[in-house]
């Protein structure tokens, strides 16, 4: 087993995530940011796989799947707390 430890893995892994920054474009925005999402998906698949030596695509799929999950609980828990926690101070008082 060699693992790559220049982190080429890492940004082959996250290049396809600028096309997020296209997601504001109404229409055609959302399109381009849920490819962006496979992709950055797919790219994970095949580094894990890479990386960690399997021959088997569908145990990196078993490896990204449940981590992909974990990450976007905790991105949207943390977004919760921080949006409870932010909102009182943007309050806009009537006259």
């Amino acid at each position: 087993m060699q693992l790559v430890a220049d982190g080429q893995n890492d940004r082959v892994r996250s290049a396809p995530g600028i096309l997020k920054i296209f997601g504001f474009i109404p229409v055609v925005g959302p399109l381009i940011a849920l490819v962006g999402f496979v992709w950055q998906i797919v790219a994970m698949v095949v580094a894990v796989r890479h990386t960690l030596g399997y021959t088997s695509t569908m145990r990196a799929v078993v490896i990204v799947i449940p981590s992909l999950v974990a990450i976007n609980l905790f991105s949207f828990i943390v977004g919760i707390v921080i949006g409870a926690t932010v909102m009182p101070f943007f309050e806009i008082s009537g006259p």
